[in-house]
């Protein structure tokens, strides 16, 4: 998800800080095994890799309502990284109920 206002837009920009936006990146992984344990019951499990990068820049004029006004905008590139697990379960309780 990307947004880019050029300072062509509005008079010394969109946000009259220059070139205004923000940059979100995301990248999930997450392969899946299911085993079915008998006709009612089937099991699964994900394991879940996560990569995102923001990068906000421009954002000058926002700085009196943040809680940290230094931080807000035209700092780089910043990476985080995650790792989880996602389980589930289905059954059938009845033959008209999955």
């Amino acid at each position: 998800m990307n947004t880019e206002y050029s300072a062509e837009s509005a008079p010394e920009g969109t946000f009259y800080a220059g070139m205004a936006g923000v940059d979100l990146k995301q990248l999930f992984i997450s392969p899946t095994l299911s085993y079915k344990l008998n006709e009612q019951t089937r099991l699964g499990v994900s394991p879940i890799y996560v990569v995102q990068q923001f990068e906000a820049q421009g954002l000058e004029n926002f700085a009196p309502f943040s809680q940290s006004p230094e931080a807000l905008t035209n700092n780089g590139t910043d990476t985080s990284t995650g790792f989880g697990v996602q389980l589930g379960k289905a059954m059938q309780l009845t033959h008209r109920l999955v």
